[in-house]
């Protein structure tokens, strides 16, 4: 039960995650990354995937996130090679964060 709470925490941070450096990207002058074809879906996936990457211990974790993120934003998005990059830097930056956020609420409850 503990698990599957962790897996929803990590779920929502991730959606959280994704939504930002997206509308950060979109503020930007560029592509759209949302116009693609199939966006939905890769976003789905995306996040479901770094979502349990939540449950590996961190710095393994924090590698597997970006490795889904990067796959995820080169391999479906479609979006020229700078945007991307910045697009992946965005989520990791994001993915750093939420992972120190969560290890600190861990260290202070126990």
């Amino acid at each position: 039960m503990v698990y599957l709470a962790a897996l929803l925490i990590f779920l929502v941070l991730a959606r959280l995650d994704w939504a930002v450096a997206v509308a950060l990207v979109r503020a930007t002058p560029g592509p759209d990354p949302t116009a693609v074809p199939g966006y939905r879906w890769v976003r789905r996936l995306a996040v479901a995937t770094v979502a349990v990457t939540g449950l590996v211990p961190f710095p393994l974790g924090l590698l597997a996130a970006v490795v889904f993120w990067a796959a995820a934003v080169f391999g479906w998005l479609e979006l020229p090679t700078r945007r991307a990059w910045v697009l992946v830097a965005l989520l990791a930056a994001g993915e750093l964060v939420w992972r120190f956020l969560v290890l600190w609420v861990l260290a202070a409850k126990g």
